[in-house]
């Protein structure tokens, strides 16, 4: 229940928050990093809530792609994927505009334990991607739908009779990494190794469909 909360207060205050991993960096654009972020459904589950207000749960198991689109080699953490956002548009040129019809974001502790400071180069938990290289991995996630009579933009029946597209706001750290590291410091220093991506980044949008309200079964979890 408290997720569920924390969850609806994020939905409410969607257009004063940022995704703090989506800062611009004057190093990033000086040596000419990219990363490209995709993503692509391996698994999709929808079912109906008890919840009046958001009575929609879909569970996603997603294969995200990330890409060395830039003209220096990139490091990035090997258990990148967490999904801090998710935003749903109606078409693909919405979704590059930025105008969404749904957008949630996702609150979680941080529970892993402290990590030892990383030295001089990246330790074995880092990948190196030159420029064109690519590296997938898994991500989890779940969408939820409001079914609010008098808002037909927010109903369900609106997102399942049409494809969407769908996004995602992707961390490239994990667990304590930032709180046991000085990033800024971390990045000048393993600069001739390439440039440590720990930014995150948004997925570029991913056509879905959704299946009729009245196919769906109750959960099996809420």
């Amino acid at each position: 229940m408290n997720k569920l909360i924390l969850f609806l207060l994020n939905l409410l205050l969607i257009p004063i928050l940022t995704f703090a991993q989506e800062r611009e960096s004057s190093i990033k654009n000086k040596v000419g990093a990219n990363l490209e972020i995709t993503t692509s459904v391996v698994a999709q589950k929808e079912c109906l809530r008890e919840s009046k207000l958001l009575p929609i749960r879909i569970d996603l198991k997603l294969k995200t792609k990330y890409a060395n689109s830039g003209s220096y080699p990139i490091i990035l953490h090997k258990k990148s994927g967490t999904i801090g956002r998710e935003m749903v548009a109606h078409t693909q040129e919405d979704a590059e505009s930025g105008q969404y019809e749904m957008e949630g974001n996702i609150d979680f502790a941080i529970t892993s334990r402290s990590t030892k400071p990383e030295g001089d180069f990246p330790s074995e938990d880092f990948l190196i991607l030159k420029p064109g290289d690519d590296y997938e991995q898994k991500a989890e996630t779940v969408l939820f739908f409001f079914d609010l009579d008098g808002h037909p933009n927010l109903a369900y029946e609106h997102f399942s009779v049409n494809e969407h597209y769908a996004q995602f706001s992707i961390w490239t750290i994990s667990g304590r990494f930032s709180y046991d590291n000085n990033l800024e410091e971390l990045k000048k220093r393993w600069l001739n190794y390439g440039y440590l991506w720990t930014e995150g980044g948004r997925s570029k949008p991913m056509a879905m469909r959704f299946s009729n309200k009245d196919q769906l079964k109750k959960c099996d979890r809420d």
